[in-house]
């Protein structure tokens, strides 16, 4: 990631005239550099393991910083400041993430969703409850379990591996209905995974795209961000949605904003008919 930070700085037009001024100058210089950035982005400051490298002499016209730190979930997050000689004021570029801006969606290996084929073949023309579930998922067991929803009661079936749930699915009319992936162990068809921040990927790119593929979870996903998903090349899906959850305090039934969903991470994802 750095080694990126440093392509894109050289791209910027950075070229080094060490021939300029003495030592002491540069020095100089570069203090100002750190204390102008700092100034511009207090809040970065509060970051753990903080801290700021400018670059030793700037361009002909801009001084360059990358400020960098962990976040509470100790992800390594970077800042790009620029500082302007002629105006000596600095500005900060936006958050970059140790991930991926857009992470390439996973080799597929053990059981997959797949916008078509639902689970390993289990979709919207299975008889449910699923009596043969081991010709689709050979290494998970399976139990039929109750619920209640809305005040009615519901059965669904939960799938194991390894002693720990990997998905739910329920049933409507002798068929099933939908499934929900809960583990990493299950790989969809799709950009992102379980644990993947929403920041990372196309919803987090701009306030109108966030908004145009998102949605505010209602009933038992109240409180979360329900957003439309890509696949393979880029396609929107038209059965798969990936469920977000972070920590937010607004009211129910509206998306948080950008800046606090950018935060929030996949909890589940899930396949419709």
């Amino acid at each position: 990631m750095l080694n990126k930070i440093i392509l894109f700085l050289l791209c910027f037009g950075i070229t080094v005239n060490c021939l300029a001024s003495s030592p002491d100058a540069w020095e100089e210089f570069r203090d100002e550099v750190i204390a102008s950035c700092e100034k511009a982005a207090p809040e970065v400051l509060r970051l753990d393991d903080y801290s700021i490298t400018a670059d030793p002499f700037g361009s002909e016209s801009y001084g360059m910083a990358i400020m960098r730190g962990k976040t509470p979930e100790k992800a390594d997050v970077f800042h790009i400041c620029v500082y302007d000689k002629g105006s000596r004021k600095a500005e900060v570029g936006s958050e970059i993430s140790s991930e991926p801006e857009h992470p390439k969606v996973s080799l597929i290996k053990g059981p997959r969703l797949d916008d078509v084929r639902g689970l390993n073949g289990i979709n919207g023309s299975t008889r449910y409850p699923i009596r043969n579930h081991e010709k689709y998922l050979p290494d998970c067991t399976a139990s039929l379990e109750q619920g209640t929803r809305e005040g009615e009661a519901y059965n669904y079936m939960v799938f194991y591996k390894d002693g720990r749930v990997v998905a739910e699915i329920t049933g409507e009319k002798g068929k099933v209905s939908a499934i929900i992936v809960t583990s990493r162990a299950i790989t969809p068809a799709t950009e992102g995974m379980i644990g993947d921040r929403l920041g990372s990927f196309i919803w987090g790119g701009d306030e109108k795209t966030y908004r145009e593929y998102c949605l505010p979870g209602m009933e038992e996903w109240s409180g979360k961000i329900i957003c439309k998903t890509r696949d393979v090349v880029r396609d929107d899906t038209k059965h798969i949605r990936h469920v977000f959850s972070g920590d937010y305090e607004g009211p129910d039934g509206e998306l948080p904003p950008l800046n606090a969903a950018g935060k929030f991470t996949i909890e589940a994802t899930i396949w419709k008919k």
